[in-house]
């Protein structure tokens, strides 16, 4: 199974690991270990996590604040696409927008 992230999933990872480091590198070291970890778990179950809206199913990142909302492309089956890697606190209207056009 392909993995893809849509550039804004890929620059919120960053920016996440990056805020955690101000405090802590090992915390910042551990939070990208976890979300590794999550993603491969979503690599190799694709289909054994919570399902959300558009199509979309989500992976919490394990000790962490953080989810996985990630979706197969229909024209690519065997592709996920990584669309969000969020704080869970994150409200609805940062959802807003985020799907059109998809």
């Amino acid at each position: 199974m392909k993995i893809i992230f849509q550039k804004q999933a890929l620059e919120e990872y960053r920016e996440s690991a990056a805020y955690i480091a101000q405090d802590s590198e090992q915390n910042a070291r551990l939070f990208i270990q976890r979300v590794e970890a999550a993603i491969a778990y979503v690599q190799a179950h694709p289909d054994s996590n919570i399902r959300g809206r558009h199509g979309t199913l989500r992976r919490k990142v394990h000790r962490q604040s953080h989810w996985i909302v990630y979706r197969r492309l229909p024209s690519e089956p065997d592709t996920l696409e990584i669309i969000a890697i969020v704080h869970e606190r994150r409200g609805e209207e940062y959802w807003e927008g985020r799907f059109e056009g998809k």
